[in-house]
């Protein structure tokens, strides 16, 4: 498959520090010729309050790990806990949303969960009068994640929830979309400090002015090394059982005679290995590629991401959480912010690795209870009422 449509994304530049894309200049405008994909769990909230967060998690995630593997190739993305919104060119559409319709057929079948697959094209959402730009925030000297700007992708959303039998799909005879190189093989990674808080804001008059002050706080709450608060931790990462990673394995490649599901076995065995290497203080030069994906690991992650919305997941003393949310409700109160948050005892980490080496794999993050989820709803609570009074 030819990747020359790809090249408008393959080009962009990279920046280097989050708290840089309120200046605006790293943007450039999405081609009218793609497509905007929105996946997300039906009735998730309900699902994670009956403790399934990690297979919502999962197949969330999953919208990410099956259209990279139909397009073999990066493109801008954002995961939200239960789901993902994905830009992808109009040339590579077709197979993208084939991919994401068998994995909505595995994760009825063998999760349970109605994942909703919708599409729309970038030039109906400017025809409406919204603004969709993309940038690239450098995690590390080889992998970068999608930041957006404009509030295209909240129209996109809207559109396809509000409008399912016009940008909807649903193509039952799809075959399945197994969950090649997706897995949760870590166990929770609990907090150092006291609480895992997911925070979800939106500047309501998309000030970036908002955003710089927001920053600003965090500077100040967490005394000038806000990125020490990235809730992965290396000295705390512990491998799940082979029985557990394993047990895993047949539902995401239920088909237990295929080449995929003993390649996921004779992987679950050696990962289970490294649980006798000890992770703190492991060198590159002596342990070769897998230190080096090890440490590597917490820069992989999607901790602070933005697409139109801040989404942060941060490692906080319960003092700090506190003084972050009394900051967010001041803003709130002030008619500048509408946002919501959510406090977890843990990190749920998934994985996507295509190979060990850097900049080959990314790790989603999330509270192990809803994290995002949960703090989502509150922020769309806070917007309808103001709808209702406004």
């Amino acid at each position: 498959m030819s990747s020359d449509a790809l090249r408008f994304y393959r080009e962009l530049g990279c920046f280097e520090t989050f708290n840089e894309f309120p200046n605006g200049r790293h943007f450039q405008p999405v081609p009218e010729s793609w497509h905007v994909i929105v996946t997300d769990i039906a009735g998730s909230t309900d699902a994670i309050e009956q403790g399934h967060y990690k297979f919502v998690n999962l197949v969330g995630a999953a919208s990410v790990s099956v259209s990279h593997k139909a397009i073999q190739e990066d493109f801008p993305y954002i995961f939200g806990g239960d789901g993902a919104t994905l830009l992808i060119p109009d040339a590579h559409t077709p197979a993208v949303l084939e991919a994401l319709c068998g994995l909505r057929n595995l994760a009825r079948d063998q999760f349970q969960m109605d994942l909703r697959v919708g599409c729309i094209p970038v030039k109906d959402i400017l025809s409406w009068g919204a603004t969709l730009e993309v940038a690239k925030y450098a995690l590390g000297k080889s992998k970068s994640l999608a930041i957006f700007r404009g509030d295209g992708l909240t129209v996109a959303e809207n559109r396809i929830k509000s409008e399912p039998e016009m940008y909807g799909l649903d193509r039952s005879d799809a075959p399945y979309t197994l969950l090649d190189g997706l897995s949760c093989n870590w166990q929770l990674v609990r907090n150092t400090r006291g609480c895992t808080l997911a925070m979800i804001v939106r500047a309501r008059h998309d000030d970036p002015a908002t955003y710089h002050a927001i920053f600003g706080a965090l500077d100040r709450i967490f005394h000038g090394t806000p990125e020490r608060a990235n809730p992965v931790t290396l000295e705390r990462l512990q491998l799940k059982s082979f029985g557990a990673i394993a047990s895993q394995s047949l539902r995401t490649s239920p088909r237990w005679f295929s080449a995929d599901f003993w390649q996921r076995i004779v992987e679950a065995f050696s990962m289970t290995i490294t649980k006798y290497i000890p992770l703190k203080g492991l060198g590159t030069h002596r342990r070769g590629r897998l230190a080096g994906y090890i440490a590597s690991m917490r820069t992989h992650t999607d901790y602070q991401k933005f697409d139109g919305t801040l989404r942060m997941l941060l490692d906080c003393s319960t003092d700090q959480s506190n003084a972050i949310q009394e900051y967010l409700e001041s803003l709130y109160q002030s008619g500048s912010i509408f946002y919501g948050t959510h406090e977890s005892e843990n990190t749920l980490m998934t994985c996507y690795v295509t190979r060990l080496d850097p900049g080959e794999h990314v790790h989603f993050v999330d509270g192990d209870n809803g994290g995002y989820a949960i703090a989502a709803k509150r922020l769309k609570q806070q917007i309808k009422n103001a709808g209702r009074h406004g």
